[in-house]
């Protein structure tokens, strides 16, 4: 019984998430992702999924760049920080004469068992161009 009231509570959720965002949103949003975000350490620091900042001890920063351009022509970079239960991350991206900055605070709460956590981005730049939009992340 308590399982079908968690399914019932989720089934809102997962209808949403299925309309809000194209089948491309996921590789967009993460374009430094080596890997899956749980198979690298601590993610990006909650910028994909903020219930991994319950994980951290210590304050960690991680920065990334793609040269695709040539060596030298740092297009797309992205800052990742975090401390104990807060991150925030900053992604850059440039096409052409277009230029966007996506940046994302999150914060988690819980245990080692379990950890809830949530997030907020927004972007700054040519957000016509890129067609963007404020986002709200949970994650367990």
């Amino acid at each position: 019984m308590k399982n079908f009231k968690i399914l019932i509570f989720l089934i809102p959720f997962i209808i949403v998430n299925l309309h809000a965002q194209d089948h491309s949103f996921y590789y967009k949003q993460n374009n430094f992702s080596l890997t899956s975000s749980g198979a690298m350490k601590f993610g990006l620091y909650g910028y994909v999924n903020p219930a991994v900042l319950n994980n951290i001890n210590q304050l960690d920063i991680l920065y990334l760049w793609s040269d695709e351009g040539g060596i030298g022509r740092f297009k797309n970079w992205g800052l990742f920080t975090a401390v104990p239960h807060f991150g925030f991350s900053a992604v850059h991206t440039s096409e052409s004469i277009y230029s966007i900055t996506d940046f994302k605070l999150s914060a988690a709460i819980g245990s080692p068992t379990f950890s809830l956590g949530f997030g907020y981005g927004w972007s700054s730049g040519d957000e016509e161009f890129f067609n963007t939009a404020d986002i709200f992340t949970l994650g367990t």
